[in-house]
């Protein structure tokens, strides 16, 4: 402020001279802009000095150096299962006949976007989000680390006197799934998911070549790319590969000169910078190779190793096997004991009989937040937990029909239009988040609005997966029209 008013002063004081012609008055301007001058270099240097400093603390000896950070006692980590646990998929049941969700349930430890899946591009549909973190919702679930998800890797590089320090590094998650009806899902896709990381695949996928056209059906995928389709068929101009063996891996180079056209690949929705492509083909019934197990990488090498070529004809042997001689059937049932209905089933019969009497329908999926922690516990305690759970959505139900799709996850078709569903879902969440005991966490809720763009079962299920998954990542109730 000072050098300012100096300034401001030699400006007056030159005026002054220049209208009386005082030559006095020239020097007392130029005393003033040098002692202004003076001042500003003076600050600069004490500012300067300032950020140079180092402030060395005391040395103080471990004990006090962790009570100094406001550390008391160091205890192991996970002994406390009072936190939510992490999501994964509801469970496939009935063997053969179930098929597990069309994409996994990933919970990231950074807040990602949420991609729309394929099939809400290709329909336009837009996820519609009820409330928010506000009052009517209480505080949303903590962000739990979640299996096939950002999995971190701890690594040591060093010391100090509190303990180690850790150099932690993120996993590819796997961000879309999808197996048809043909095969059991949940055995299917651990065979995809295991392959995939032996050989460190952006994507596998088991293609079935349509007789009498040159086209592809996706019977079974796993990919850690979001435009990679979950179902349906492309048409090719040529077959992808032709005239070699069965279990014979086949690995071409894409992007050069007479290389593969990775846009042939047509189980993406968009071309993807493939580098790398490996086709085992398959033999199915009646030894005709129509089947293809299908693993691309956007690296420049590791598919064409021998060892990789090695892993793809071991995995390919096991696919073939369930291609000729199917995967035998699991019995599942619930922790009561009593024999579980297939999914498909139910939700197919209430697409009817919706359909049949001209009015909307709503799949709500229901999932408890803290489920893995209370599965960790034994199945006594996750027993308690379901118990609870369904008593408490049968009550909040509203005449709904309440069916389990899963540990701690459970299914309430609701004949309802969207605002009154909207209404009902924004309740049962802020319900739930004030109960306590095993229901302390809350839940997440995700709902699909039946809609002519859902053929089956499969796509009615897959909505309300897709919602339910954004529901756990984002705290909200969400609605997919």
């Amino acid at each position: 402020m000072i050098r300012v008013l100096f300034v401001v002063l030699a400006v007056v004081a030159i005026v002054l001279a220049i209208v009386l012609a005082k030559p006095l008055l020239y020097l007392l301007a130029i005393v003033l802009l040098v002692s202004a001058g003076g001042m500003l270099a003076a600050g600069v240097r004490r500012r300067h000095v300032r950020e140079l400093e180092v402030v060395r603390p005391p040395i103080l000896d471990p004990k006090e150096e962790l009570q100094s950070l406001g550390i008391v006692g160091i205890r192991p980590k996970g002994s406390a299962d009072n936190g939510a646990g992490s999501f994964s998929a509801p469970e496939a049941e009935n063997g053969e006949e179930e098929e597990a969700a069309g994409e996994p349930f990933d919970r990231p430890k950074t807040s990602e976007p949420v991609r729309p899946s394929a099939r809400e591009k290709e329909s336009g549909m837009k996820p519609m989000s009820i409330g928010g973190n506000g009052p009517l919702f209480g505080s949303p679930p903590p962000a739990p680390p979640r299996e096939d998800a950002d999995r971190e890797i701890a690594t040591p590089v060093g010391e100090t006197a509190v303990g180690s320090v850790r150099k932690k590094s993120r996993t590819a998650r796997i961000l879309v799934e999808g197996v048809s009806d043909t095969f059991d899902a949940e055995v299917m896709l651990s065979v995809l998911r295991g392959l995939r990381a032996a050989v460190d695949a952006n994507t596998v996928c088991l293609l079935r070549q349509e007789d009498g056209a040159l086209a592809y059906s996706v019977e079974a995928v796993v990919s850690r790319n979001a435009f990679a389709r979950n179902g349906g068929r492309f048409a090719v101009s040529e077959p992808l590969v032709a005239g070699h063996r069965a279990l014979e891996p086949v690995v071409l180079i894409c992007g050069s000169p007479g290389g593969f056209d990775p846009k042939r690949l047509g189980y993406y929705h968009e071309p993807i910078a493939i580098r790398q492509a490996a086709f085992v083909p398959l033999a199915g019934p009646q030894n005709a190779v129509v089947w293809l197990l299908v693993a691309d990488s956007m690296g420049d090498s590791g598919l064409d190793r021998a060892a990789a070529r090695g892993t793809l004809g071991e995995f390919g042997r096991l696919v073939q096997s369930f291609i000729t001689r199917g995967i035998p059937p699991l019995t599942r049932s619930t922790p009561t004991g009593v024999p579980l209905r297939p999914r498909r089933e139910i939700i197919a019969d209430e697409m009817e009989a919706a359909r049949a009497g001209g009015g909307p329908l709503a799949l709500a999926l229901v999932y408890l937040n803290r489920a893995e922690a209370i599965g960790e516990r034994g199945p006594v305690d996750v027993g308690e937990a379901d118990a609870v759970l369904r008593e408490r959505l049968e009550a909040a139900a509203s005449g709904g029909r309440v069916e389990r799709f899963g540990e701690l996850t459970y299914g309430i078709f609701r004949r309802a239009q969207v605002d009154e569903t909207a209404l009902w879902a924004s309740d049962l969440q802020a319900g739930m988040a004030r109960e306590g005991g095993s229901l302390q966490g809350g839940v997440s809720v995700g709902i699909a609005m039946l809609g002519d763009r859902h053929d089956g079962p499969d796509e009615l299920r897959s909505d309300a997966t897709a919602a339910l998954r954004e529901s756990f990542e984002t705290g909200e109730c969400v609605i997919l029209e």
